[in-house]
């Protein structure tokens, strides 16, 4: 696995333990210069784009922080990756935001689980 949060400890444990238990992973990241509004329609387009020859395929999106967000924003992104995703594929994505819940100032939590603490 390649790209930028693969590197972390923890994301990239769960692609590991993702693969493991028969996911399939693929990259929606956006990937040209900018950020914004041009990366949250981006990372929607490359998304629909991997739907569009699957369309009876059960999707889990693993994002970050305000990329979840469902309506309108009062910001320059107007809309964030999963409003673009029902945008563009009407699509209404069920959407769980656990950034409350950041362990990363934890840092006995940094390191991945042992064999023994895994609970699938």
């Amino acid at each position: 696995m390649s790209g930028h949060y693969s590197k972390e400890p923890q994301f990239g444990e769960l692609i590991r333990v993702a693969l493991e238990i028969g996911y399939t992973i693929f990259p929606y990241e956006h990937s040209e210069e900018g950020s914004g509004k041009p990366r949250e329609i981006g990372e929607a387009k490359n998304i629909a784009n991997y739907l569009r020859d699957k369309p009876d395929i059960k999707l889990l999106i693993h994002c970050g922080y305000a990329h979840a967000t469902e309506g309108k924003m009062g910001n320059s992104w107007e809309k964030a990756m999963a409003g673009r995703l029902l945008e563009f594929t009407g699509i209404n994505p069920l959407t769980i935001n656990q950034t409350r819940f950041d362990n990363k100032f934890i840092f006995k939590h940094l390191s991945p689980p042992s064999e023994t603490n895994i609970n699938y």
